[in-house]
């Protein structure tokens, strides 16, 4: 973004009759000293211009000239002269109450906009432009995220963390047990039957009390809807059946809303917790909020304890740029064992080596079956632990996987992956020995963390049948399966000859289903477009 004066200070004054030199002259002093603070804030590059800075800016001016000072945005023109004023404009002494009104307005209007100061003069009859300046606004798409934060918590405060979440994980339990039995989901009917009995036996506070209630309502919810979408098609269950399995907590954790049950002080980096008896402050181990969180909308948090220590899990909605419709480039990922992933972007080929993966989910699996067999006590508590290190390590795996595949292609950029729905139930197509690795690779997770991290990037992901994508020749479009050679991972094509890795013919299939679906799209949108202009002739 760049700023670009309008008009020279001198040119920003045009005299009037029936007034001295002298107010011209002072009135051009002013001028000056403003076009001279705003070239110190605004000059060259406009990337660090933030709302604050906004702000500080026209209270400047305003306590400067002691006028009516506000912004008003205006649609760009060429003809510079021609001011076309926007219905809606913030006056400086409220701008501060519509801080979020004027930074939406900033943020979703797309294409060059011109922001202006305008000042009402108290001597002059006409409208003074203080100051111009051009900003390329782009449209702005929202992002989800869940920071996870660890608490730093002494012992006399994990002992009252441990009571609340108690607490709050019996209220939780008493909710299910009466909707089990009452047979409703009206939270109005369930806060007339139970809501003040809670608060008298578990002592929570009112909100965490609704909170409690919300909690288990969407417990039974989501277990409906599953019963609503078996795989076995039997959709039509009597209403007592919903209720038949009643969702039960050992931890819980507790639901804290931002602003409202926790807070947090960049001044001093703790989190302010509601406890039984008042509040806590309580250290976070970060160095404070990341500057792209900053501007982030907080959510309804979740206080957990997990392996001895306390952490908040924080939903946040980030602002993030809005990927083009017509992207630069388009890359098939073809997602696997051997390779994790291998990408084709139409020039060079990406491959991520999956073997230490196999190796170390066949070591797990083998550890796992020996602690089975033994069927203690402590080879129970073993196998938690096994589980818990397992998915950890994978989870890693997928964050550097899909980390190190979203930032090797730019803005602008398309990710074609497969659709990978019911890949559990395709286990026959796939080697015995390489069942469990194909199975237990969280497939679904990995595309979230490549679906997030695009969308920060301003790219998009387009999923698409992966049907015959290693059975087809990307050159001729021949299917055939027996040019496939799976022991030596080679493509080699009977009808044309064009031979090469077969993961990267997967990859070369899955650019072409994904720019075939783009072409079809973009088609389809010239289609209506026309109708619509042959309807309106």
């Amino acid at each position: 973004m760049k700023m670009t004066w309008w008009l020279e200070p001198e040119k920003r004054y045009e005299a009037q009759e029936g007034h001295s030199d002298a107010y011209r002259e002072g009135y051009l002093a002013v001028i000056d000293k403003c076009v001279e603070y705003c070239h110190i804030v605004l000059d060259g590059d406009m990337y660090s211009l933030r709302l604050k800075t906004l702000q500080d800016h026209v209270n400047y001016l305003t306590a400067l000239i002691d006028w009516d000072t506000r912004w008003i945005e205006v649609g760009y023109s060429k003809q510079v002269e021609k001011l076309v004023e926007a219905e809606d404009f913030i006056h400086a002494s409220s701008l501060k109450l519509k801080r979020d009104r004027l930074k939406a307005s900033m943020i979703f209007r797309q294409g060059t906009t011109t922001l202006v100061v305008v000042g009402e003069c108290p001597f002059f009859s006409t409208k003074l432009v203080i100051d111009c300046f051009l900003v390329e606004v782009k449209n702005m798409a929202e992002l989800a995220l869940t920071m996870r934060v660890r608490l730093i918590a002494d012992q006399r405060e994990s002992e009252t963390l441990s009571r609340l979440c108690d607490k709050y994980t019996s209220c939780c339990n008493d909710v299910s047990d009466w909707i089990g039995e009452h047979h409703t989901l009206s939270q109005r009917k369930i806060n007339e039957a139970v809501y003040h009995p809670l608060r008298d036996r578990y002592g929570l506070l009112a909100q965490m009390t609704q909170s409690a209630i919300r909690r288990v309502i969407a417990s039974y919810k989501t277990i409906h809807s599953r019963m609503e979408h078996r795989s076995d098609g039997k959709n039509k269950r009597k209403r007592t059946t919903y209720y038949s399995t009643r969702p039960k907590y050992s931890s819980a954790g507790v639901d804290l809303l931002w602003n409202r049950d926790y807070s947090y002080s960049p001044m001093t980096g703790m989190f302010s917790l509601p406890v039984m008896n008042g509040r806590i402050k309580v250290k976070a181990q970060w160095k404070g909020i990341p500057d792209e969180y900053r501007d982030a909308r907080f959510g309804t948090a979740r206080l957990v304890s997990k392996r001895g220590g306390w952490y908040l899990h924080i939903p946040i909605t980030l602002q993030v740029p809005d990927p083009t419709s017509s992207p630069k480039t388009i890359v098939g990922v073809d997602l696997g064992i051997r390779m994790l992933a291998t990408s084709y972007d139409g020039e060079t080929t990406l491959f991520q080596r999956g073997g230490e993966v196999k190796s170390k989910r066949g070591k797990y699996k083998r550890l796992r079956q020996q602690l089975q067999k033994r069927g203690t006590r402590s080879a129970r508590r073993r196998l938690k632990t096994i589980g818990d290190r397992e998915n950890r390590w994978m989870t890693d795996v997928n964050h550097q996987a899909s980390k190190a595949l979203v930032n090797h292609y730019g803005r602008d950029t398309m990710l074609v992956l497969e659709d990978l729905t019911g890949i559990r139930n395709a286990t026959e197509r796939v080697k015995v020995k390489d069942r469990y690795v194909q199975v237990s690779w969280s497939f679904y997770q990995f595309r979230q963390m490549v679906e997030y991290k695009a969308k920060r990037k301003g790219q998009t992901v387009l999923f698409v049948d992966p049907a015959y994508t290693s059975q087809t020749c990307p050159k001729c479009g021949k299917i055939r399966k027996a040019n496939r050679d799976k022991k030596r991972h080679l493509y080699i094509c009977r009808n044309c000859g064009y031979r090469s890795n077969d993961d990267r013919i997967a990859a070369m299939n899955l650019r072409h289903k994904g720019y075939d679906l783009l072409t079809s799209q973009y088609a389809a949108s010239m289609t209506d477009s026309v109708r619509v202009q042959s309807t309106t002739l």
